[in-house]
């Protein structure tokens, strides 16, 4: 047995024992993950679990789907894949054959599977490859109402591929339920399902240590992240922000997420016309940005509140955590999953009353403020090596 201690920003981690054999190699299937411009939450667990098998020991060969089949990254992607944490990768002019043990990973979504003909695991089987796909939600088919047809077709299509996997990672009990209602509606019996929660360590970042102290009668810094859509609940933050700033409360709100003017215009629009209402010198709107940017941000808040109400697993919660700030989230869907055990206070998000006493407990009581903070601070923070 060989002991490995992987780290992540600069933590030791306890050594693992791995057996002394040849280790499966990892197709690790990235291809919209290296297309798009933003590292949103499922980019995120490629890039983060793609380095930590790399620390493990694993080679990883991250592959994407063309026209003409499966092909290793360009330098280009490769490069863009080792960004915000990801896995350093060898640029290969041709893919290498698979061969026997080993893993056709998939950590991201598929949509649409062609013009791969087969689709990623039609692929992987032809070679003998075993499959396992991580499993994130199916919150555009459960609300249907909020997505254009043009892109929840193409995700059934992809759930109906998983069941052709070795094996389906869930990422929360709540999306594993839904998934396997989904398999039994089809008739999909056969593929293993094992959920595995999401950690809330974040790469390059320590755990926080140390308490964050009330700002008295200075501001209160909350920060929301998340992108702009209708189920992240940034109309309903805002009034409660509102809300709390009329009954005397020093708020300012600061919120960062991907912008989805193009299809949900009217919410943007709502955005920007609340957040004039309360005022530029107390709200900051940010559409995408640079970890680094956003992590000064963090720094510089009191607490997060992140307003989602539905959600497969809710990472920003638990970073939140991670970082030693209290949180406000929701108290249903997979949060309520995570969300429980110290630092958070959970309201329905749905309510604009609760939104706001939340928020207002907080700016207001100095001592629950430091009973959030020493609750995060004190929760065990699962890590990368962990998932």
């Amino acid at each position: 047995m060989q002991n490995i201690q992987p780290t992540v920003g600069g933590t030791e981690r306890p050594a693992i024992a791995i057996p002394e054999q040849r280790m499966p190699r990892i197709f690790y299937w990235v291809g919209i993950t290296v297309s798009v411009d933003f590292n949103s939450g499922i980019q995120r667990v490629a890039r983060c679990l793609g380095r930590e098998l790399q620390n493990f020991g694993y080679e990883l060969i991250p592959v994407k789907g063309t026209a003409g089949g499966v092909h290793s990254l360009s330098r280009e992607e490769s490069e863009f894949l080792a960004k915000w944490g990801g896995p350093d990768t060898l640029v290969r002019s041709t893919l290498p054959e698979p061969r026997d043990g080993d893993i056709l990973l998939i950590p991201e979504l598929v949509s649409p599977l062609l013009p791969v003909k087969e689709g990623p695991i039609g692929w992987a089987r032809k070679r003998g490859m075993k499959v396992a796909a991580i499993f994130y939600d199916m919150i555009p088919l459960l609300h249907r109402e909020n997505y254009p047809e043009h892109i929840v077709a193409p995700l059934i299509e992809f759930w109906k591929h998983l069941a052709g996997a070795d094996i389906v990672l869930p990422i929360s009990k709540t999306v594993a339920k839904d998934f396997l209602q989904f398999k039994t509606y089809h008739g999909l019996f056969h593929t293993g399902v094992d959920t595995i929660l999401l950690p809330g360590e974040i790469p390059g970042t320590p755990r926080c240590k140390t308490a964050r102290t009330h700002p008295g009668k200075e501001p209160f810094r909350l920060i929301a992240v998340g992108s702009w859509e209708p189920r992240k609940n940034y109309p309903r933050i805002l009034r409660a922000v509102l809300n709390a700033r009329e009954q005397g409360e020093n708020i300012h709100l600061t919120i960062v997420g991907r912008d989805c003017g193009h299809t949900h215009p009217e919410l943007n629009a709502e955005i920007f016309q609340l957040a004039e209402q309360i005022g530029e010198d107390s709200v900051s709107l940010n559409f995408f940005l640079e970890d680094e940017v956003l992590r000064t941000m963090v720094e510089a808040s009191h607490a997060t509140v992140f307003g989602s109400w539905l959600e497969g697993f809710g990472l920003p919660v638990l970073e939140s955590i991670w970082n030693g700030l209290p949180c406000i989230c929701h108290n249903g869907s997979s949060i309520g999953e995570i969300a429980p055990g110290g630092g958070t206070i959970m309201v329905d998000m749905l309510e604009e009353r609760e939104i706001t006493s939340a928020i207002v407990s907080l700016s207001s009581n100095e001592h629950r403020y430091a009973q959030l903070v020493n609750e995060a601070l004190g929760r065990r923070g699962n890590t990368w090596p962990t998932y």
